[in-house]
């Protein structure tokens, strides 16, 4: 059996665990081929244990194996010297795989005598639950507006407002007792003549759109309405009561003004009732020396105040209409709408009017009256005492008033002349002056 397991081992591996044998003592046959078949596969090895060196008869007529082993006893050398080789090869390994061996139960043991630490594996903090984000409603889908076109804004018109003071009653030019007073284009104050308790001394920085002197003082209307006085005020005359005006007029001891609704009002000295008007509504006013006169919205005259006999100041025409009228000293004065002018009071010149003339504005005094026809020309009436019935000739006027002895008058440039007694300056106005120019309808 050993022999056979012999022979299957060179068989499986014939080149690996033979070398080259040496060249036999005896000669091989011829056909053994010499040194080249040292290396015996298995086949020859089982021909020569079986035919003892000679072909098996089992394989005559084959090829005869070429081989020096032609005896058992040759094939015992083989195997033998075959054996041991093997046997070398075998120790070889077998020592190699015992030093592994033993390298790898040296490593082991070094290995868990001194183990590695592991490292301890930092726990990782659970992650914060993020809580879920609410979900945003999706947007309710809205329709696109229609497209309409703006239309085109139409302008409002501010209304003007309506002046508080009516501007066909306002007065530009005044003349008092001894004194006179003009506004200017720019509707300051000036005043010249006799300067008793400051009846020509208006106050500074003020601006009037409409001016009235009486006896010994002067009254006039701010833009909005508000009156201011100044001058003599031993009857109260020149401290008006509050409110707003239109219209204002100052006679020698007492002044009358109409509120914008047209109801009178009246300050001052009232011995003679001139101060104490009708619950009526007016268009006009007028403020004389013991009386008061007023035209109603129809044109239709009325009067209070002294009306002693003889005097018949508060008695005006029955059936009378009248577009101005204007209070003097002791008589009354008024314009028909054609301009014709008719006057009452105590029976003297003053109170009778030229006939046929017709008139644009009048202006009565103490003792005369004045009246501007519509060519500018002027025309007086009444007593002639220092001139003040005489105007002078060739001149041409807008406006036109007459106060207590003296009158004066504005050229349409605004420059002014006066005429009539002059004791005080009343009738001197300051030179290279120009004032408003109030307009007079036809």
């Amino acid at each position: 059996r050993s022999t056979t397991r012999l022979s299957m081992a060179c068989s499986s591996r014939p080149r690996r665990f033979f070398t080259r044998l040496p060249t036999p003592p005896s000669t091989p046959p011829a056909r053994a081929g010499g040194a080249e078949c040292a290396i015996l596969p298995p086949a020859t090895v089982r021909y020569c244990l079986s035919g003892h060196g000679e072909p098996s008869p089992a394989r005559a007529g084959a090829e005869t194996p070429p081989c020096w082993l032609t005896t058992r006893a040759d094939c015992r050398k083989y195997l033998t010297r075959a054996s041991r080789g093997f046997l070398l090869q075998t120790s070889a390994c077998a020592a190699l795989l015992l030093a592994l061996a033993a390298f790898l139960a040296a490593f082991l043991a070094a290995a868990c005598a001194n183990p590695t630490p592991t490292p301890t594996a930092t726990p990782t903090p659970e992650p914060t639950a993020t809580p879920f984000p609410t979900p945003t409603p999706a947007p309710t889908w809205t329709p696109a507006p229609t497209w309409t076109p703006i239309p085109t804004p139409t302008p409002t018109l501010t209304p003007t407002p309506t002046p508080i003071v009516d501007p066909d009653q306002a007065t530009f030019l005044s003349l008092g007792l001894a004194h006179s007073c003009a506004l200017r284009a720019d509707r300051s104050p000036v005043c010249w003549g006799h300067d008793g308790q400051g009846r020509a001394s208006p106050p500074a920085g003020e601006r009037f759109v409409s001016i009235s002197s009486g006896g010994g003082h002067t009254c006039a209307l701010r833009s909005d309405g508000s009156p201011v006085c100044w001058g003599e005020d031993g009857d109260g005359q020149a401290s008006p009561p509050d409110g707003k005006f239109a219209s204002i007029s100052s006679g020698t001891t007492h002044t009358c003004a109409l509120r914008p609704d047209g109801s009178p009002v009246c300050w001052g000295d009232d011995d003679e009732g001139q101060a104490s008007p009708p619950n009526r509504r007016f268009a006009s006013i007028s403020s004389g020396s013991l009386h008061t006169c007023a035209l109603r919205f129809d044109g239709s005259p009325d009067c209070w105040g002294s009306d002693e006999s003889g005097t018949r100041l508060a008695s005006p025409p029955d059936g009378e209409q009248f577009a101005s009228i204007s209070s003097g000293g002791l008589h009354t004065c008024a314009l028909r709408a054609n301009g014709s002018a008719v006057c009452w009071g105590t029976p003297l010149s003053q109170s009778s009017p030229p006939t046929g003339d017709r008139f644009l504005s009048i202006g009565s005094g103490a003792f005369h009256t004045c009246a501007l026809r519509a060519s500018g020309s002027v025309a007086c009436w009444g007593r002639d005492a220092d001139g003040i019935a005489s105007p002078p000739p060739n001149e041409r006027f807008a406006s036109i008033s007459s106060g207590g002895f003296h009158t004066c008058a504005l050229r349409s440039d605004g420059s002014p002349v006066c005429w009539g007694d002059d004791d005080d300056g009343q009738a001197s106005p300051p030179e290279d002056e120009r004032f408003a120019v109030e307009a007079v309808a036809p």
